[in-house]
Formats: C-alpha cells, sequence, structure tokens
C-alpha cells in the first residue's frame, strides 16, 4: 500500500487520524520544549550547563521509564490514559512559568513531562499498530511523517515565542500544544468504545 492509498484508507478511520493528529502536537511539544527548558534552567534558574544537562536527561528517563513499563501498564490503548498525558503536557507548560521554582522541583517536573510524552508515543504506537493491520506500514510510516513535522514546526515556534514574548508566550504555546494532543487523542473515544 502505498501514500495515496493510506490516505484514503485514514478517511475511514478517526482512530487513525486522531492518533496521528496527537502525535503531531506531541512531536512540536517534546522537541520545541527541548530549547524552552535549557532557556529557563540557565537564565530564571541560573542552573550550570551541567545541570541543564541533568534535567533534560530526567526528561528523556521518564520517557524511557513509561515505554518500558508500557507492556504491564498498557493491556490496550484508551484514549483517556493518552488524553490525560496530553493534559499533563499542558500543566507542565504552564507550571514552568507560574509556578516558582528552584532546580529540584524544575527537574521533577521534568521527569513526569517525561512520563506524559513517553505514554502518548506509546499509546499512538500501539493504536496506529492496530489500525494498520494488514496496511503494509503505510499508516506507521505517515507516523514519521508526523513525528517530523513536529520536530520542524515545535523548535521554530518555542523560538519565536521565546524571542517574542519571553518564557510566559513559550509556556503558554507549550501549553497549548499539550491541550491539543489531549484534544486530538480525545478524538478517538468514540470509535475507542466500540472497539
Amino acid at each position: 500500500m502505498g501514500y495515496r492509498q493510506a490516505f484514503r484508507a485514514l478517511r475511514s478511520s478517526r482512530v487513525a487520524v486522531a492518533m496521528l493528529a496527537a502525535l503531531a502536537f506531541m512531536c512540536a511539544s517534546a522537541y520545541g520544549s527541548g530549547t524552552y527548558i535549557a532557556v529557563v534552567a540557565k537564565q530564571a534558574l541560573g542552573a550550570s550547563t551541567a545541570a541543564v544537562g541533568t534535567v533534560s536527561s530526567l526528561r528523556a528517563l521518564g520517557s524511557m521509564l513509561f515505554a518500558l513499563q508500557a507492556g504491564f501498564l498498557l493491556k490496550r490503548a484508551d484514549w483517556r490514559l493518552l488524553t490525560a498525558a496530553g493534559l499533563a503536557t499542558a500543566l507542565f507548560g504552564l507550571a514552568s512559568y507560574l509556578v516558582p521554582v528552584n532546580l529540584l522541583v524544575f527537574a521533577a517536573e521534568n521527569l513526569f513531562y517525561g512520563l506524559a510524552i513517553g505514554a502518548i508515543d506509546v499509546g499512538v504506537n500501539a493504536t496506529l499498530a492496530s489500525a494498520d493491520a494488514g496496511g503494509r506500514g503505510a499508516v506507521m510510516a505517515m507516523r514519521s511523517t508526523m513525528d517530523s513535522l513536529g520536530g520542524i514546526v515545535g523548535p521554530a515556534l518555542g523560538g519565536l515565542a521565546l524571542a517574542a514574548g519571553g518564557y510566559q508566550l513559550a509556556g503558554w504555546l507549550f501549553a497549548l500544544l499539550g491541550l491539543g494532543a489531549a484534544i486530538a487523542a480525545a478524538g478517538s473515544a468514540p470509535q475507542a468504545h466500540r472497539t
């Protein structure tokens, strides 16, 4: 099945469309907030370069930990978990500038943010794999396209937000991206109940 046929197949799969949209929002948040996290840690919290690296590593650790536990926690992909994870990333965007924190709290926030990102990523993969049954990987290949789109758009938007409005605008941006992921994941709810 080629991309043309995959796009046609997607018309009849609201779940796959919702998951691809959630993935695009999630990737834009994950890739874009990397720059945001470094700027906040260095400029707002006075962290050293080594500390910034540690904070970023904690976020990656959170994602890895959820991925490792996914087989135990996700008996099947559930839109409610994905929606909650999207809301968690939205809260991270707001908390990172609304709540005065020290570096230790900021590091803990990043760990939980990583867990939420891991939940979305694993859940989306599981759902798309089910939606792509018999499709020879075409829908899953589109997953990489959405990932790349988020990887390009997220950092660009994050940089513009930081330059134009500082931490506050960037925080709101990443909150909106997380909310977009949550709304997109919730969009698969009707079919999720029927499957």
